[in-house]
Parts: structure tokens; sequence; C-alpha cells
């Protein structure tokens, strides 16, 4: 829902980031989570539109900066992000080219084009 109230900084992921005495009424909760052992710092990336990867149509792909991974989500059900790749770069960006595909952009200023075959999220 755009400009809706996701909870920063009241809540990261599900949980209370000041310990369990916060209030989440009205806060909309986010479509899926990913632990600290897999990374501490999401970057937010876009809806894939491309060709090259067909199974990733409409999914959601966002990397971690600090764990260097890449995941997509699902938008059509709740499966939780499946794991695309461990690209081992700090991951700063994405961006989406005018055909649809997407591209990573690295601490490094370096530009890596997403292709060629990866898991599906949500098992499919």
């Amino acid at each position: 829902m755009a400009g809706g109230n996701y909870g920063w900084s009241i809540v990261e992921g599900h949980e209370c980031f000041f310990g369990d005495d916060c209030v989440t009424d009205g806060l909309i909760p986010p479509r899926a989570v990913y632990d600290h052992n897999d990374g501490t710092a999401a970057i937010g990336g876009f809806a894939y539109r491309g060709q090259a990867i067909p199974e990733l149509v409409g999914s959601y792909v966002f990397g971690d900066y600090a764990a260097g991974k890449i995941w997509a989500v699902n938008t059509g059900d709740a499966s939780p992000p499946a794991l695309l790749l461990d690209a081992d770069e700090v991951i700063t960006s994405f961006g989406e080219l005018t055909d649809g595909e997407l591209i990573v952009v690295s601490y490094r200023g370096v530009l890596f084009r997403l292709e060629g075959a990866l898991a599906a999220p949500g098992g499919g």
C-alpha cells in the first residue's frame, strides 16, 4: 500500500525495534522477512518484468548490503523469500533496464545484470 505506515522505526520485520513494549496498531506488516543470520541491511529492488528469467516475472527482487545475497519474493502467494544467489558483493542498489531486466549495483561501482536460470520463489 503506497504511503502506508510499515512501522519503521517501531518495528524491524515482525519484531519491535526497541523491545517488546511498542504499539503496532495501524502498522502494515511486512510481506516477507529474513533472519539476521542471512543479512542485516535490506536493499530494495524491483518487481521483475524481463524475459531472461521467466520464472521470476512478477516477483520482487531485492538484496542485502552486508551479506551480498539476492532474493526474490513471489508477490502472488505467502511463500518466504527465495535465495537467488550469493553475489559475494556489497550490494548498494538495483536498477531496471528499459526491457525490464534488472541490474545490481555493487559498492565497487560494478554493475551486474541478472540473467540465467535461477530458483523460482514459492517453489514454482
